[in-house]
């Protein structure tokens, strides 16, 4: 990760922002988190592929959040065609690997390392985590809203997104890899309520 992070560093500072809630922090987790299914599960898969794209998956998200995706994987492609390191099949599967990532995609994944980095970008659920990285998204966009507000914003997002009854659904890796965290991040859910994100989000400001 290191070796790969310092030889593209220009262009990756370009793009991601130390604090945003896709910045460094995120991705230097779904790096990790590439590997660390690819081993466990003894995978098989290319590593330096894997981080490449996790390192590269997210970087228009502070541009254009709705598009990021599809910008980055074009952006991508481009890129690596010019630095003449990688063959154009690989970096297809890279690139499609990033256009595919998103939580919302609702298609057959192109290869597994496309499914991997779709499991890996969203990583353990870790419930205290995704309510901070979801509070940074709101106050990003309405930066004077007050931390009640955005309390009870986070609050509906959990209901919506990641309870049992939310839209989030896991492809065939994720459900396997974390199995035991989905199922504690739903009993979680179950006796979440606004106070209790307020709190957390209180415990956790700056």
């Amino acid at each position: 990760i290191k070796r790969l992070k310092e030889e593209y560093g220009k262009e990756l500072n370009t793009f991601y922002k130390k604090d945003s809630s896709h910045g460094w922090s995120h991705i230097e987790d779904v790096a990790r988190n590439v590997l660390e299914i690819n081993r466990k599960m003894t995978l098989g898969l290319n590593e330096e592929h894997l981080v490449l794209a996790a390192l590269f998956h997210d970087i228009y998200s502070d541009i254009d959040r709705e598009n990021h995706h599809t910008l980055a994987a074009d952006w991508f492609a481009k890129f690596m065609i010019k630095q003449g390191k990688y063959n154009a099949t690989d970096i297809m599967e890279m690139s499609l690997a990033i256009k595919e990532h998103r939580a919302s995609y609702k298609g057959e994944y192109s290869s597994l390392l496309s499914e991997v980095l779709a499991a890996a970008d969203r990583g353990a659920p870790n419930l205290n985590k995704i309510i901070i990285r979801s509070s940074k998204y709101y106050l990003e966009k309405e930066p004077n809203r007050d931390f009640k507000t955005v309390a009870e914003n986070v609050y509906k997002h959990m209901l919506e997104k990641y309870s049992r009854n939310g839209y989030m659904k896991y492809n065939a890796i994720y459900s396997a890899f974390y199995r035991k965290e989905i199922h504690n991040m739903y009993l979680a859910i179950d006796n979440l309520n606004t106070d209790k994100v307020f709190n957390i989000l209180i415990e956790n400001k700056g």
